[in-house]
């Protein structure tokens, strides 16, 4: 799981750049006219434009607030345990998670050998 919690900022802003890409790509025209064609975030906010109905319903306060509490989000993707420890040795060696992935793999490196030392230590 240490690998995860190395890598997991630099995985979601890898993703959150697709996301940004695709959503703002244009769809080009098709030889059906039954198929919409625009860049999706403008069809998604604004499907009036496109001749579409928009299907979007409201979500309930209290679910959004359920799925926060039992989702798992960018700050613990591990073990609370070894999240914990990883805390641990972040704060005390000043080290960083947002990381590229050269620095990720010398993060998970230094984690895992601090981890490996207290295990044997004990």
């Amino acid at each position: 799981m240490t690998v995860l919690l190395c890598f997991w900022c630099t995985l979601q802003d890898n993703l959150d750049e697709v996301l940004l890409s695709w959503n703002n790509h244009r769809i080009q025209p098709s030889k059906s006219e039954r198929v919409p064609h625009g860049r999706p975030v403008m069809m998604y906010n604004a499907p009036g434009l496109y001749g579409v109905d928009n299907y979007k319903h409201g979500i309930d306060r209290a679910k959004i607030d359920i799925c926060n509490n039992e989702c798992i989000f960018r700050r613990c993707p591990c073990d609370q345990t070894v999240y914990d420890l990883c805390e641990l040795y972040v704060t005390e060696l000043q080290l960083t998670y947002h990381v590229n992935a050269d620095e990720g793999r010398l993060l998970y490196t230094t984690l895992r050998d601090c981890i490996k030392h207290d295990i044997t230590v004990v």
